[in-house]
């Protein structure tokens, strides 16, 4: 039960406030008062505001001894490959903690109360509010991929571009491959969606690939466009191929056959995992995959330190990614 403890005046016991006390004073029913802290939409915002105010007033607050935690999960779409694998692992990393996990759409971003909730979990990259979180709520915040922003007080737990494009580069030099191309297809120009850009070239200037590892940027907006880019940098007589998008893997695969070239004959393949696909294409892919579980549980412990006020700092964490060697990348030919 979410309560807290008050004294009425001249009274010498100090008791906990119910959610009965809130409506009471709120002036409506518990059901209202439930619906407002959950962020429900058939509650008058004027009723959400009355209990809200009196939440505050009596310092509502949940401390009881068996207290279950329970997060927010701020997603933005819950189809794509990476918000779903994510999504699992938290859901997973968090019964295990017995903790109460639930999913909220950033269109509702203004639901989640620190009266309802213990801490916030964001898949969202989003620059602008995640800046004014500590503003303007006193929920404990922790980023997943946030393409490497840096925020002074909020934390974000991140896959490692360097050590991703590192152990991808290492593979493919080892094969033999020099010319290498890291074809990333970005939404217009935002940057959010370039991560790793730099990180491709320190690890090509580490392992003494210099010029000859190049990165190419392609708009995943234009259906044509982005094809005929492609080909013209397939003429290019690179080796080796790193596809930087999970949905185009093997649509990517599929142009470069069609072009006449052989994968791995005439160039090696890597591309994102795509779990229970991968492996079954021809020829089986080469992939990056990122450690889901790794990423969840260090983001939940971020947070739970965070709940305790033991974490201040911002920054990036970063978690090591996995390469899953297939016959798609093989030795260099040419």
């Amino acid at each position: 039960m979410w309560h807290c403890s008050f004294r009425k005046e001249n009274q010498s016991v100090t008791r906990k406030v119910t959610m009965e006390d809130l409506a009471r004073e709120a002036g409506c029913s518990c059901p209202q008062v439930s619906r407002a802290f959950n962020g429900k939409a058939n509650v008058a915002p004027e009723i959400r505001a009355r209990v809200l105010e009196a939440a505050a007033r009596l310092n509502y607050r949940n401390t009881a001894n068996r207290h279950q935690i329970r997060i927010a999960v701020i997603a933005q779409e819950l189809g794509g490959i990476y918000s779903q694998r994510m999504l699992d692992a938290l859901i997973n990393e968090t019964a295990g903690r017995n903790w109460i996990c639930q999913i909220i759409p950033e269109t509702a971003l203004k639901s989640v109360s620190p009266y309802f909730y213990d801490g916030v979990i964001s898949l969202i990259y989003n620059r602008v509010w995640a800046r004014k979180w500590m503003e303007e709520r006193s929920i404990p915040l922790v980023m997943v991929n946030s393409y490497g922003t840096v925020f002074d007080q909020i934390c974000s737990v991140d896959p490692d571009p360097l050590q991703e494009s590192r152990i991808v580069l290492q593979h493919l030099k080892k094969l033999g491959h020099r010319k290498i191309a890291r074809i990333h297809f970005v939404y217009g120009e935002q940057s959010a969606y370039r991560r790793g850009e730099k990180e491709f070239l320190q690890a090509a200037a580490q392992l003494n690939l210099g010029d000859s590892a190049r990165n190419f940027q392609i708009s995943f907006l234009q259906k044509k466009e982005r094809w005929e880019r492609f080909r013209s940098i397939l003429s290019e007589k690179f080796t080796a191929f790193y596809m930087i998008h999970q949905s185009l893997a093997v649509h990517a695969a599929k142009f470069i056959q069609e072009a006449g070239y052989r994968i791995p004959e005439d160039c090696s393949l890597v591309t994102y995992e795509l779990p229970g696909i991968s492996e079954y294409l021809t020829p089986p892919h080469t992939t990056v995959d990122f450690c889901y579980e790794k990423i969840a549980h260090r983001a939940l412990e971020e947070l739970r330190l965070r709940m305790l006020g033991k974490g201040e700092e911002g920054g990036s964490i970063r978690i090591p990614n996995i390469l899953r060697i297939r016959s798609s990348t093989g030795p260099c030919r040419r």
